[in-house]
């Protein structure tokens, strides 16, 4: 839900500085294939997360 969440910019501070130093280089984030892949669903399929449409 993570990176569904970063993709419509809904994220909580804390997470979105996660995902802030990871788009600057200074982290590195991993997701488990299954991640990747239902993330990728979602946005092929068109769902919704927090009222925004993917």
């Amino acid at each position: 839900m993570g990176y569904l969440r970063y993709l419509v910019d809904s994220l909580p501070e804390e997470a979105s500085t996660i995902f802030d130093r990871a788009e600057a280089g200074l982290d590195v984030l991993y997701a488990p294939d299954v991640v990747v892949g239902e993330t990728l669903y979602e946005v092929a399929f068109g769902g919704e997360v927090a009222g925004v449409a993917l």
